[in-house]
């Protein structure tokens, strides 16, 4: 059985993601696409673009209407003008497309997830194998599993922050899901990274720093879920 300091989020995380899949359940599976009524975008310098519709992606202001695009942090403030019915709903048609895409990605998270803690599980397995040197072949074959396996993670889990940087989002206020969720990755990647260097060198202050960062990688959980199921309860409030 895993001691408490392994069972990172395996728990948590699987109630907040099955709580968010529950009520994205009642919006619409697809991808996002841009933002749409009329918007005054106030730049620096006081420039000011009109467009009639948006989307962000990897930081970065696109225009419905093509151009260049202009980076989030030039971006001052984002006028709305009125919508029109159908202007509305497809608004809130792409805001349902992209929180269910959210949560998708999510579950994704999820497994890879499991995957870490049955790593972190393993690496307690390394560390009591340690401590029988009649052992010294088991526990040289197993630690080189384990880092092997936290290699194959830490490539995961950078590819998963690389996704959550690119998503395509519907409005700019939404941007910081993906925020959120690439603290998070980073994290994770320090995480992965602290507990290959004590594989290979045995260090344990790295084992400290290893479960420390997953700690803290898990407290950004919390943080994402309750922004979705904002949005979430928005958009539901929107539509009656």
């Amino acid at each position: 059985m895993a001691r408490p300091d392994r069972e990172v989020t395996r728990k948590g995380f699987r109630n907040t993601v099955a709580a968010v899949a529950a009520a994205v359940c009642l919006l619409i599976l697809a991808l996002p696409v841009g933002a749409f009524a009329e918007y005054r975008i106030k730049g620096s310098g006081n420039t000011v673009i009109t467009t009639s519709c948006y989307w962000v992606q990897n930081n970065r202001l696109f225009l419905c209407e093509g151009g260049k695009p202009v980076a989030l942090t030039e971006v001052m403030s984002i006028e709305t003008g009125t919508f029109t019915a159908l202007e509305t709903e497809m608004n809130r048609d792409s805001v349902r497309r992209f929180v269910a895409n959210m949560s998708w990605m999510q579950g994704r998270d999820l497994e890879l997830k499991d995957r870490d803690v049955a790593n972190l599980e393993m690496l307690a397995e390394v560390d009591e194998l340690g401590k029988s040197p009649e052992k010294n072949h088991e526990f040289r074959s197993l630690k080189q599993a384990c880092l092997k396996e936290v290699l194959s993670l830490r490539k995961a889990v950078a590819a998963r922050q690389a996704a959550w940087a690119t998503v395509r989002v519907p409005e700019r206020p939404l941007v910081i899901l993906g925020e959120i969720k690439s603290l998070q990755m980073l994290t994770w990647i320090l995480s992965l990274d602290e507990r290959r260097v004590y594989l290979e060198t045995g260090d344990p202050t790295y084992r400290a720093y290893t479960i420390e960062h997953m700690r803290q990688s898990a407290t950004f959980e919390p943080t994402f879920s309750r922004s979705l199921n904002k949005v979430i309860g928005d958009q539901k409030g929107s539509d009656q």
